[in-house]
């Protein structure tokens, strides 16, 4: 099965023009980050893959600092750093504040 050579270089040509005019806009790029985050399932993903996505990059700031600072109580600062630097805390207010609001609404 091989692809003849006016074939491969029409496919060639192809690629090569795909996206020339597209410039993305950065909702659009929010857009996709989004809909492939939301495709992404976690609980699918290998050990690795998961901790590489979601712990490691903030983890290793924070060790950054750790180092950076030599605080007495380490593990402490590590711990306030994580919590005070979550990339998730927004999305957790945001839980919390409809929950309030839906007691709110009962009442």
């Amino acid at each position: 099965m091989s692809i003849g050579k006016q074939e491969g270089q029409d496919l060639e040509l192809k690629q090569d023009n795909i996206g020339e005019d597209f410039i993305p806009s950065s909702a659009t790029l929010e857009q996709t980050k989004d809909k492939v985050h939301a495709k992404t399932n976690i609980h699918a993903l290998p050990v690795r893959a998961y901790l590489d996505q979601t712990v490691v990059p903030i983890l290793l700031q924070g060790l950054a600092c750790v180092v950076r600072e030599r605080p007495e109580d380490p593990i402490q600062y590590l711990a306030s750093y994580l919590l005070r630097h979550n990339p998730n805390k927004k999305e957790i207010e945001e839980e919390n504040d409809e929950k309030e609001y839906g007691r709110d609404d009962e009442l």
